[in-house]
Formats: structure tokens, C-alpha cells, sequence
């Protein structure tokens, strides 16, 4: 009778405490959830809240999803994101996790889910935006069209075809940091030593390697007549600067009908090629005597492109210098180029040291350098063409490195600026390309020149090449198209 009722009473009480002897009443423990008999009790997951980037934000680069959590908790995101680590443990009651959004334009939805060593899991969802198409790249410096470039590129100077290396070196660097828009940079007199006459052949030649290398990358590239409005007619057959004789487009010379006719040969040269981004008419036209010549002369370049080419987008510069600043402080307001393929590309250029010249060559505090100075500066560019609806491009923008004593001007505090004029840019759906690398900027005698953001060993083609500063703020602002 006593063993018979301590076994009774042991039942009874085992069953007035299965929620506490859990393995003795046969629970089992599946995805954070106790079954007891067939019925099951949720163990509460982890509280944790997203505070940045807040729901609905345009997100355009890498950015740090934030927020706040439950203690030994590890927050997990998944979705249209991409990073290095998509999870994060919780540390002093927060969690950071880099990230950027992937696909298509329009709203993307992130799963973050916390959980806890005991099984215990919360989940939630977070949407964010994801801006339209961004194109983001850098000017290359290649042979293909400047006046040292034959002796780069012509196999009498080069038998072992070592710059066709350094070239597609280049490119696979800059791809792997997610600049894949390269502006091709072309002095008028090379490729064309004689007005209306045939292009330089190698420069066509090797024009057609970028694009070619360009291509097999997923790369796109601008060709960039780098003439400021100008040409000089006594240019020593394409080999040397004539300098005295330069003349503004439309002087005695150098007729209007001269920028169709270069345009014409230049777009049948290379309209049909897969690489091709675009024809960017005129670098920084500027102090041209008539605010309509400019005008005037982009829309016969535009006519002349349309009668060969429909397709290809046509980037046109504001007059004074394509400032960005002073867009719509002088002709440029009114600047409305007819394209009847409605592929026009307005260009600005947008440096942050004084007067926005692109000299660094004193210091941020005495430049007056703030954070935002490269957001206020690039406004009236960007609400002009709100205003418009038209597409726009920032041709050229950059910073000094930090810390480099052959750059005065170099400040860590211009990677702030640089980084806040990159968000407003993407978030606005402007493309752009920083001023500038390439292995010839190195070679060529300017190694620590304040734009360079080529390796300083980027000539002998490294496995491991050392980033300089300015690079880790580029990178977080890549193209994706």
C-alpha cells in the first residue's frame, strides 16, 4: 500500500508540473516552439526595433541597418540585400549590419529575424526604396586620345603590347570596386589633326580595344570631346598643343559646322558597339562670347548623332565650365537641346574647394570645406532638372587623399563631403564619375597629383594593389544596372 501510494502521488504531481519538467512529460523543442501532449507553447524570441535606415527611406549605397535588441540576441537580414555579413550579435544593447539593396528600382522588403540561444525567434519586416538605376564611374586616362598616348600605344613604342595589359588592368581594378562607367577623355586636335578630315587611325584603334575590354567586363564608356569649346588649327599634325592659334568654335577656322562633322564620323565609328554609354558633345564650354553659340552648337552635334545614330544617349555640358553651382545663374537655365530620340543627358561638373576650380591647393578650413558644401553646390544642378524632367550626369567631382604630404589640401573631412554629395546624387538618380585614374596618370609624371586615385603601383599591374583614400567612400556608392 505505501509503495503503491508513492507511485500514485508521484504521477500527480508529474502531471501538475509538466510545464516544468519538460523532458520527463516528453516535450520536444522544434524551431523555438515546446510540444507537450500534441500542443505546443511559443518561447518568446528576442524585442529588438530597426532605427536607421527608417521604413520607406531611399537607400542608394551601402548603408548600416541599426537598431536596438534584446540582449544575447543575433539579428539576422535576408531579402534584396546584399553584404559581407548579414548578421550581427547584439552588443551593448544594439546591432549594426552593412548592407545595400539589390535589383530594380522601387520598393524592396528586408526579413530581419532575432534569435535567442534558447530557440526563441522574432521576426518582422522592414521596406526599403531603392533608387533608379545609378551609373557610377571614373574619367580613365587611356592612350586612346591625348598627345603622349601614341607613344603608349603604337606598337613601334610598345612591341610587347604591355599598355594593352595596364589598360585592362585598369578596368578590372575599377570594376571590382563598383565603378563601371568609364568617361573617355579626347583632345579634338589628336584624333582629328585636320578639320573635317579622317580620324587618327590609332586612336580609333585603340578606342576600339577600350570598348572591346570594356564590353567582355560588363563595363560602359562615355567618349568625351575634352575641348572646352575650342580648337587649335596649328596643332603640329595631332603631336603637339598649337596653343596661339586656338579658337573658339565659330571663329574665322573653325566654322560651327566643324563639332556636326567630327560628331557624324565619331558616331559612325562606334554607334554600333554593345559598350558604348554614350557621346559626351563638349568638356566645359566656357567663355565663348555669345550665350547662344554654345546652344547653337550643341544641337547641331545632337542633329548630326540623330542622322546616324537614334539609340545612343547624347550628354550635353552647360556653358561656363558646366558648373554646377551656378547652373541656373546664367545661360544654362534655358538650355533645352531638341533630340527627337529624347536621350539627352545634361552635364555638370562639381568641385568643392573654392570657387570650385578642382585646385585643392589650400586647406579645408580655409576653403571654408563643410560637410554639405558638395550637396549645396550640386542643388541647383539637380532641381533644375527636376524642374525639367530631365536626366542629368556629374562629369567630373573629386576629393584630395588624406594624410598624403604631396596633397595640401587633403583633409579626411572632404571624405564626409564627398560621401553626403554621393547619397544626394544616387538618391536623386544622377549618374557620375570622379576625376580621374588610370595607370598613365601614374607614368605620366603626376603620381600624387590631388585627383589621382590610381594606386601609386598601378603601372606594374599588382595582385594586391593598396586603395588610395579616397576609395573606400567611392566603393560604397557602386553602379547597379
Amino acid at each position: 500500500m505505501v509503495v503503491g501510494g508513492i507511485v500514485k502521488a508521484f504521477k500527480l504531481i508529474s502531471l501538475a508540473s509538466c510545464t516544468l519538467l519538460l523532458i520527463a512529460c516528453g516535450a520536444s523543442n522544434t524551431n523555438g516552439l515546446f510540444t507537450f501532449n500534441g500542443s505546443k507553447a511559443t518561447v518568446p524570441g528576442p524585442a529588438f526595433a530597426v532605427l536607421t535606415p527608417s521604413a520607406s527611406t531611399i537607400v542608394p549605397g551601402i548603408e548600416n541597418l541599426t537598431g536596438t535588441c534584446d540582449a544575447g540576441s543575433t539579428i539576422t537580414a535576408s531579402g534584396e540585400i546584399e553584404g559581407t555579413a548579414l548578421s550581427a550579435a547584439c552588443t551593448a544593447g544594439t546591432f549594426s549590419i552593412p548592407f545595400r539593396l539589390t535589383g530594380n528600382q522601387g520598393n524592396k522588403t528586408i526579413t530581419l529575424k532575432g534569435t535567442l540561444p534558447n530557440g526563441g525567434i522574432t521576426t518582422k519586416t522592414h521596406v526599403l526604396g531603392m533608387p533608379e538605376p545609378s551609373m557610377r564611374g571614373l574619367n580613365l586616362y587611356t592612350p586612346c586620345g591625348n598627345y603622349a598616348g601614341q607613344y603608349y600605344w603604337m606598337s613601334t613604342y610598345d612591341p610587347t603590347g604591355q599598355n594593352k595589359l595596364k589598360i585592362a588592368w585598369d578596368m578590372d581594378y575599377y570594376k571590382a570596386r563598383g565603378l563601371k562607367l568609364l568617361r573617355l577623355n579626347y583632345t579634338w586636335e589628336v584624333i582629328q589633326p585636320v578639320l573635317g578630315q579622317a580620324l587618327t587611325p590609332w586612336t580609333m584603334e585603340c578606342t576600339h580595344y577600350v570598348l572591346d575590354q570594356a564590353a567582355a567586363r560588363g563595363m560602359k564608356v562615355i567618349i568625351d570631346l575634352h575641348n572646352y569649346g575650342r580648337y587649335a588649327v596649328n596643332n603640329n599634325g595631332g603631336s603637339g598643343w598649337g596653343g596661339s592659334d586656338e579658337k573658339i568654335i565659330g571663329q574665322p577656322g573653325v566654322p560651327r559646322t566643324a563639332i556636326a562633322e567630327i560628331w557624324t564620323r565619331l558616331a559612325t565609328e562606334f554607334n554600333a558597339h554593345p559598350a558604348l554609354f554614350a557621346y559626351d558633345l563638349m568638356n566645359e564650354p566656357h567663355d565663348m562670347g555669345d550665350d547662344t553659340l554654345w546652344p547653337d552648337l550643341a544641337q547641331r552635334a545632337t542633329t548630326a548623332i540623330r542622322a546616324v545614330d537614334t539609340v545612343t544617349p547624347i550628354m550635353v555640358s552647360g556653358d561656363n565650365w558646366s558648373s554646377g553651382d551656378g547652373w541656373r545663374m546664367g545661360p544654362n537655365e534655358n538650355l533645352n537641346i531638341i533630340d527627337p530620340s529624347n536621350k539627352i543627358i545634361y552635364q555638370a561638373h562639381i568641385y568643392f574647394d573654392a570657387y570650385g576650380s578642382g585646385q585643392y591647393n589650400q586647406t579645408y578650413d580655409t576653403y571654408g570645406g563643410t560637410p554639405n558644401i558638395g550637396v549645396d553646390r550640386a542643388r541647383p544642378f539637380v532641381e533644375w532638372l527636376q524642374a525639367h524632367n530631365f536626366k542629368g550626369f556629374v562629369g567630373e567631382f573629386g576629393v584630395p587623399e588624406a594624410n598624403n604630404p604631396a596633397q595640401p589640401g587633403g583633409d579626411v573631412r572632404w571624405y564626409a563631403t564627398l560621401d553626403n554629395f554621393l547619397h544626394y546624387l544616387t538618391a536623386n538618380g544622377v549618374a557620375a564619375t570622379v576625376w580621374a585614374g588610370g595607370y598613365m596618370w601614374i607614368e605620366y609624371g603626376q603620381p600624387n597629383s590631388w585627383y589621382n586615385i590610381s594606386p601609386l603601383d598601378a603601372p606594374s599591374m599588382p595582385a594586391n594593389p593598396v586603395d588610395r583614400g579616397q576609395m573606400a567612400t567611392l566603393k560604397k556608392y557602386p553602379s547597379h544596372y
